[in-house]
C-alpha cells in the first residue's frame, strides 16, 4: 500500500496535469520521496506527455515548498534496459534451443537485477541450470547489475487470464493500474515491460481495446474469461471497484 507521502505527492503531480508516467516510493529518509520516469518522456521543452529537466527541477522546488517533501527525480532509461533484456533473451534462446522466450528485467535501486521468464509453460525445462545462471550471472555484471534471482513463467509471472481479468475489473484502466492490481494479488515485482506486451498481445487478438491511453475489454474478451460464481466473481470485484471510485 502506497505511503501517505506517496499518496500526497501522487496526487499533487495529477492536479497539476503532470505526466502520468510516474512511479512513486518512499525515500531512505523521512520526508522524502523518489518519483521514477521514464527517459523516453523528459524531453528539451515541455510538451504533450513529456516534461523537462528544467520543469522537474522547478517542481521539486515548489514540492519542499507546499508539501515539505523532498522529491528525488530518478529518470530511468528503458532503452539501456530493453537492450540489456534482449541480450539475455539471446542467451536463453540459445541455451533452450527455442525463439518462444523472452526475457524482462526489473532493477532494484542497489542495482540487483530479477529475471522474468515469459514462455510457453511446457517449453522450458523445470529449472535454470547452473551454467546458464552462471553466464547471466557474468553478462549482468558486464553492465554494472548484480543477478538477485531468475524467475520461471507461471510460477510468480502471472498468466495471461489473469491481466485480462484484470482489464474487466478495473476499465478503463492503465498499465500502471494493472500493475498495481497484480501487486495486491501477489506478483509484486512483474516489470511494468511484461505487463504492457502482455496488453499488447491482448490487444492484438481484440480481447481488449486501447483507447484515449487506457484499456478496455471487448466482448470477445469478455467471452474468454472462466465464468465463476461467487465472491470471487470478476464482477463483483468490478462493482466493488466501481463503488471504491465513485467514493
Amino acid at each position: 500500500m502506497d505511503s501517505k507521502n506517496a499518496q500526497k505527492i501522487r496526487q499533487w503531480f495529477s492536479d497539476r496535469k503532470f505526466t502520468k508516467h510516474i512511479s512513486v516510493i518512499d525515500g531512505s529518509s523521512d520526508g522524502e520521496v523518489i518519483v521514477f520516469i521514464s527517459a523516453s518522456h523528459v524531453g528539451q521543452k515541455i510538451s504533450v506527455d513529456k516534461t523537462s529537466r528544467r520543469q522537474l527541477s522547478h517542481l521539486k522546488r515548489i514540492a519542499e515548498r507546499e508539501l515539505g517533501l523532498r522529491v528525488d527525480f530518478r529518470i530511468t532509461d528503458d532503452e539501456c534496459e530493453a537492450d540489456i533484456e534482449s541480450g539475455i533473451t539471446a542467451l536463453f534462446h540459445k541455451a533452450w534451443q527455442r525463439s518462444d522466450v523472452k526475457v524482462y528485467l526489473s532493477v532494484s535501486l542497489d542495482k540487483y537485477a530479477d529475471l522474468w521468464i515469459d514462455a510457453p509453460p511446457m517449453s522450458i525445462a523445470g529449472k535454470v541450470s547452473t551454467d546458464i545462471n552462471n553466464t547471466v550471472k557474468e553478462y549482468l555484471e558486464n553492465v554494472g547489475l548484480v543477478l538477485h534471482k531468475i524467475y520461471l513463467y507461471g510460477a510468480l509471472v502471472p498468466y495471461t487470464a489473469i491481466v485480462l481479468r484484470s482489464v474487466k475489473v478495473l476499465q478503463p484502466t492503465t498499465a500502471e493500474e494493472v500493475e498495481k492490481y497484480l501487486a495486491k494479488r501477489g506478483f509484486k515485482k512483474v516489470p511494468i515491460r511484461w505487463i504492457k506486451s502482455q496488453l499488447d498481445r491482448l490487444r492484438k487478438k481484440n480481447l481488449i481495446t486501447w483507447s484515449n491511453e487506457t484499456y478496455s475489454i471487448t466482448y470477445a474478451g469478455l467471452s474468454s474469461l472462466p465464468i465463476i460464481r461467487g465472491r470471487s466473481s470478476s464482477d463483483i470485484e468490478r462493482a466493488l471497484a466501481l463503488g471504491k471510485r465513485r467514493w
